[in-house]
Order: structure tokens, then C-alpha cells, then sequence
């Protein structure tokens, strides 16, 4: 795997752990633990195939307890922290505090069961605004199955989240000015929400109807 310029050894170290090498498996690449595990990396680090989507990702690992312990550059580019600041609990610093409470007890949950992490979650960039990021990581096992450190990444969605919100405002839009009646069931066809117009042509109110098939 060629080095680009400005790559930490630590992410090639993590890039040959997913990137097949000319003449070996994928597994053979790095002693990291189960080659099931290189698998799950190979899924959970976006297109890693091509190494250049890689080195565009926010890749982070932590010990086998949960403590972060290295970002790749592409983090502190965007949060503009120094380097090693966001070891250890320091992370928490950058995530919004809405945020905040919910992605520390998702991220021990899969700490205390080894299972897949993954959580969405808005980052401060270095101009002090927030940015969506969907964060995955994987369990990297020792030969005794017990978990000794993980391997994650932080997919910026931030486009996602505004075309969906945008969408949603458009959809309350319709819901509330329509003439037209709507109404929303549920898989056994009972009413859960009737907009305003339904109400008014069936001369009924939302709480005679909720409820009702």
C-alpha cells in the first residue's frame, strides 16, 4: 500500500488491515484478530477498497474499554483540536450537547457487549458549526475472543439530515394546508392521525377519530 503524502503510519496501519495486498487474503494482511473481523472493517470503512475514500474518512480507534485512543487526521482537520486532545474522554467535547447523553450510552453498551456500534450525532467543526456524522465501529478480537480494541469511522450525513428535514417541513406543509382529507392508519387499519381538512369536511375532531378503523 503506497503512503500518500500527509498520512499518519497509523492509517496505513488501518488501511492494510482492510485493503487486500497483491498475492495475499485479506486476512493475512495484519494480525488484528478473527479475519471475521477484517470482514466487518471492510464494511464498516466505507469503499475501503479504493484507499483513497479511506484516507477522505474520519477513522478513529479505542482500547479494548472503551477509551479512544488515536483520529486520524481528517478529525482534527475538521474540529481544529490538537492532536491527542481527543483522546481518552476528550471526544465528548465536540459532540453536541443534545447529542451528547445518548451517544455515550450507545457507545457503552457496545463496549460492555462487543456488538456493533453505530450512532447518529451532530460534531463541532472548527468554525464552531455543527455537522451530522454517522459514527460505526466494529470489535476487533484476541485469539481468546476477548475484545482488546475497535476500529471506527464518522460518515458525514450532514446533506442527509437537511434534504430529510427539508422533506419533512414540505410533508407538514401539505398535511396542514391540504383541502383534501388524510389520514394515516397503522398495519391493522386504525386511524393514528387525520389532518386538519378531514376533520372539517367529516365534522369530526382528531380525538373522535384516533383510534377508530
Amino acid at each position: 500500500l503506497e503512503k500518500p503524502r500527509n498520512i499518519l503510519d497509523r492509517e496505513v496501519d488501518v488501511a492494510k488491515a482492510v485493503i487486500p495486498q497483491p498475492g495475499k487474503s485479506r486476512a493475512s494482511t495484519r494480525s488484528i484478530g478473527d479475519p471475521r473481523d477484517i470482514e466487518k472493517l471492510a464494511d464498516i470503512l466505507v469503499n475501503a477498497e479504493r484507499p483513497a475514500i479511506l484516507y477522505g474518512q474520519q477513522v478513529w480507534t479505542a482500547r479494548g474499554d472503551g477509551l479512544l485512543d488515536w483520529f486520524n487526521s481528517r478529525v482534527y482537520d475538521f474540529c481544529g483540536a490538537m492532536e491527542g486532545d481527543l483522546d481518552g474522554e476528550g471526544w465528548a467535547r465536540i459532540v453536541h450537547p443534545a447529542d451528547l447523553s445518548a451517544t455515550q450510552e450507545r457507545w457503552r453498551q457496545a463496549v460492555r457487549t462487543g456488538e456493533t456500534y453505530q450512532a447518529e450525532f451532530r460534531l463541532r467543526g472548527r468554525d464552531g458549526g455543527y455537522r451530522w456524522y454517522l459514527s460505526r465501529a466494529v470489535a476487533l478480537r484476541d485469539s481468546q475472543g476477548e475484545v482488546n480494541s475497535w476500529v471506527g469511522t464518522n460518515t458525514d450525513i450532514d446533506d442527509q439530515k437537511m434534504l430529510e428535514a427539508a422533506s419533512m417541513r414540505e410533508r407538514n406543509r401539505l398535511w396542514t394546508l391540504s383541502q383534501d382529507l388524510m389520514l394515516v392508519c397503522d398495519l391493522d387499519g386504525v386511524i393514528t392521525a387525520v389532518n386538519p381538512s378531514g376533520q372539517r369536511l367529516l365534522g369530526w375532531t382528531a380525538a373522535d377519530m384516533v383510534g377508530q378503523r
